[in-house]
């Protein structure tokens, strides 16, 4: 019975340290709240976004453990990106179609706090994850896709959305 304890503790703890809020990162928001979008002249902000997962205790744990790139330096999570979005939006944030990009980009004249967010691979988490959030706020978002591997479901390690998803 002791060594099923020491693993169930164990697993509540790491999975209680997942989950939990550092202080620094509550201050970090604090102070975030007070900011403007800060913009040059004739500019645009760019964001990228790879991947948007779900925050749950298993992706936490699998973040925890993992030494994948691709879930430390190219995800966001669902709530994160959320936050992101209503900051934005909170800030005045003008978000740009991909078609308006390229007009004020040749123009050389972009309006005051222009954003432009778009996504690389068009994998199943950006379906699930972060276009509800875009369709809430009405906000356009441009894809980028791997043409010949539309509908993959096992393209590596990623589930890529099939025509029927991306003509929604």
């Amino acid at each position: 019975m002791k060594p099923f304890k020491l693993i169930f503790i164990s697993a509540l703890m790491i999975l209680i340290m997942t989950n939990a809020t550092p202080i620094s990162h509550l201050n970090a928001q604090a102070n975030e709240e007070n900011k403007k979008l800060k913009y040059e002249k004739n500019s645009a902000l760019a964001l990228n976004y790879h991947r948007v997962r779900k925050k749950d205790p298993l992706n936490d744990f699998i973040s925890l453990l993992s030494g994948s790139k691709e879930i430390k330096n190219y995800s966001v999570t669902d709530q994160e990106f959320k936050s992101q979005i209503q900051w934005l939006k909170a800030h005045d944030a003008k978000f740009l179609t991909l078609k308006e990009f390229i007009k004020y980009k040749e123009k050389g004249k972009f309006p005051k706090r222009s954003v432009w967010i778009n996504f690389d691979d068009m994998d199943q988490t950006i379906y699930d994850n972060a276009f509800p959030v875009l369709k809430k706020y009405h906000i356009p978002a441009t894809g980028f896709l791997i043409t010949n591997h539309i509908g993959s479901t096992n393209f590596h390690n990623l589930n890529l959305l099939s025509k029927k998803q991306l003509d929604r």
